[in-house]
């Protein structure tokens, strides 16, 4: 609060929701007042409508203008959130309660679907997720590319919503529209992935874990059963786990530069049913790879296992693959075809 000492210019501020109040007054000239956009600080609690989604799938909110982009939340839900970084324009809040639900929020079907950074969108019904999809890239040829593009939804309620008759649909779009055919569905959206890459390293308690990074972290969360990787996958890397810990192969650690696995990459033939198995070593050989190759091919899977290889990366960097490939069984590649 500043205060001139007499008969000037009287200056104060009231913080009012999301806005500061600003009020000026000078002696004998009335009152002047006007608002100006409050920026949330960090650390703020408040109630949001999530009416968009973001490009990597995160809920987008605003208040007075003020956009804020939070995690995990959905189009449709009305959330409690808390401020953790702010920029001008916009800022980032974590979900703290879902205060009432969209109408588009499921059930996630993977136990670590939150923690986990592959997967930014199975709360939110599948055919939800193509419409969305379908609006983002009708809205990217408009915006970017100047093409009348829209989707059969789109084009229905602007067709829909003419109240002068003699006004033709062309001509409400500005143009001949070109009208988007609608994606492509799967019959089951799971295991549809026929790569798969999984950092090894260890939990906080020392134990040895693979499964995926946590979103912008290098921490994994614990996941050998990924509902959209092939689901030999499971078995292939709790065998690696296995044999790690049968002949005490060590995990890399990045901190240190030390240790000798650090990732597990396979690949599938989704026609042919090859397999091809990969670990990425901090070693100029791997121990023990004869037993390694004997573990891996009979491992449980229904699947032909073609090729078993490891990729030398001895770099100081997240960068996963090496340049250097040895084939320790089989050929180098995997035959595929559709």
């Amino acid at each position: 609060m500043r205060r001139a000492i007499s008969g000037g210019l009287h200056l104060f501020k009231r913080k009012t929701s999301l806005n500061i109040k600003i009020v000026e007054y000078n002696k004998g000239n009335g009152i002047m007042s006007k608002e100006k956009k409050f920026v949330c600080e960090k650390n703020d609690e408040l109630e949001l409508d999530i009416t968009d989604l973001g490009s990597t799938g995160e809920g987008i909110g605003k208040i007075d203008g003020y956009t804020l982009f939070v995690k995990d939340a959905l189009i449709g839900d009305k959330v409690r959130v808390k401020v953790i970084k702010t920029k001008k324009n916009y800022g980032y809040a974590r979900l703290l309660e879902i205060i009432k639900p969209s109408e588009f929020r499921v059930e996630p079907e993977c136990p670590v679907a939150r923690q986990c950074g592959g997967c930014q969108l199975q709360h939110c019904s599948y055919e939800k997720q193509l419409s969305w999809k379908e609006e983002k890239v009708a809205n990217c040829l408009r915006r970017i590319g100047g093409v009348p593009v829209y989707t059969e939804e789109e084009y229905k309620k602007i067709a829909a919503g003419r109240s002068d008759g003699s006004k033709s649909v062309e001509n409400t779009l500005n143009g001949t529209p070109i009208i988007m055919e609608s994606i492509l569905r799967m019959e089951k959206p799971v295991h549809y992935r026929n790569k798969a890459q999984f950092p090894v390293g260890y939990d906080k308690d020392g134990n040895l874990v693979a499964g995926f990074y946590a979103g912008r972290t290098h921490s994994i969360i614990p996941q050998t059963d990924c509902l959209i990787q092939h689901e030999c996958n499971k078995q292939i890397v709790e065998t690696v786990l296995e044999f790690m810990k049968k002949y005490k192969v060590t995990a890399y650690d990045e901190k240190k530069n030390k240790g000798i696995v650090r990732h597990i990459l396979t690949r599938v033939g989704k026609t042919t049913g090859e397999v091809m198995v990969c670990l990425v070593i901090n070693a100029k050989k791997l121990p023990h790879s004869e037993e390694f190759v004997e573990m891996i091919r009979n491992c449980g899977i229904n699947l032909e296992i073609k090729s078993i290889t490891v990729n030398i990366n001895r770099e100081k960097t997240n960068v996963i693959l090496g340049e250097k490939i040895e084939t320790l069984y089989g050929h180098s590649y995997i035959e595929d075809y559709r």
